[in-house]
């Protein structure tokens, strides 16, 4: 990938470059004015010469997006914030947003963010998200949030700090080193290994997220 850092909510990138921009999950896109297409579950409330309304997670969707991109060109830039902790098949959508588009930024709430318990005292992070993300060896892994990460082993270890409310991503696929990778751990699921437990081994990949 091109950079990845955590920061404080509200930074996002210039988009004065690209010509044409799809919003990724984004009814309300910070790009209001400037898109080319936006893809939602909901009405778009952002102008955009196409509106695709549907689940980033289902093909149906992808066929149409992906019909516009063969007949009229690829994205210059695709924008994803704050949607892929949400849905169920990240990996999915991943793929499809790299199809699409020739670059982009991704922002989701830090893992810093998650496994804190910053607005409530039984819940760590946003109780609807259902992944965690971090970057490991230059790849954007998507962990599964389960229950475990209620457990207190995560209350001394966990402090969301200021300037690490999310972490942000940009790819470009122009430069095979700026190409985006992504996997889920265990593709979500806890396997066990040779001397550990499915149990044991989940709870060793979590704790590596606060390596």
């Amino acid at each position: 990938m091109k950079t990845h850092k955590y920061q404080d909510s509200g930074w996002r990138p210039d988009l004065t470059p690209y010509k044409k921009i799809i919003d990724i999950g984004g009814a309300n896109s910070f790009a209001h004015g400037k898109l080319d297409a936006v893809i939602d579950i909901r009405q778009p409330q952002a102008d955009a010469k196409h509106k695709f309304i549907g689940n980033i997670d289902e093909p149906a969707i992808w066929d149409d997006v992906m019909e516009v991109a063969v007949n009229e060109g690829l994205w210059d830039y695709a924008i994803c914030t704050h949607t892929l902790e949400d849905i169920n098949n990240p990996m999915y959508a991943l793929r499809m947003i790299t199809t699409i588009a020739t670059a982009g930024f991704i922002a989701v709430p830090s893992k810093y963010r998650e496994l804190s318990r910053f607005s409530d005292p039984v819940f760590r992070g946003y109780i609807h998200h259902r992944w965690i993300y971090d970057v490991e060896d230059n790849s954007f892994i998507a962990y599964p949030k389960i229950n475990y990460i209620e457990h207190p082993y995560f209350d001394s270890a966990v402090n969301s700090l200021p300037g690490q409310d999310e972490l942000i991503i940009e790819w470009d696929n122009s430069n095979p080193e700026h190409r985006l990778k992504y996997t889920a751990i265990n593709d979500g699921m806890p396997y066990g290994t040779e001397t550990l437990s499915g149990e044991d081994h989940i709870r060793q990949l979590y704790k590596n997220l606060l390596r």
